[in-house]
């Protein structure tokens, strides 16, 4: 993963939103929600970063605690949500243009599974769609379905 420079730039950004979450208390200058009522709507300055609010709350503030709240929604709705497509068996295969060739590929019904409220993988019975093609982009893809039947 580190060897990518996109997958390590993201990383290193993460990683920096994580830190700014965890010290947001060191990091900022004021509590978030403390009303400066003798600066309200001020542009940014020294005292206040990014300016304050029609209440007089600092925004700079606001934004280092939102990081805490981001970075949470965005765990919840990574580890709620199931990918529409996943690699779940690759072969390459080189072809010359005009060329064709039948390959062959074996889907373990263990891959054709999915993960119930209890945490178990289970096998549901009805149709699945293989896709195959040499890119993820759905207009160069080519589409196998098979049925898995009930038990």
């Amino acid at each position: 993963m580190f060897a990518n420079p996109k997958s390590a730039a993201g990383l290193i950004i993460l990683g920096i939103f994580v830190l700014v979450a965890i010290f947001a208390p060191l990091i900022a200058p004021y509590d978030p929600t403390a009303q400066h009522l003798d600066h309200t709507l001020e542009p940014p300055s020294w005292q206040f970063p990014l300016g304050t609010t029609h209440i007089g709350e600092d925004v700079f503030s606001q934004i280092i605690y939102g990081t805490r709240g981001v970075l949470v929604v965005g765990f919840l709705a990574t580890i709620t949500s199931w990918a529409d497509k996943e690699l779940k068996a690759y072969r390459h295969v080189d072809l010359a243009p005009g060329a064709e060739e039948t390959v062959e590929l074996e889907v373990p019904v263990a891959d054709c599974t999915i993960v119930d409220a209890t945490g178990a993988r289970i096998v549901e019975p009805g149709a699945f769609e293989l896709l195959i093609g040499s890119s993820s982009r759905d207009e160069d893809l080519r589409s196998v379905s098979f049925t898995v039947a009930a038990a």
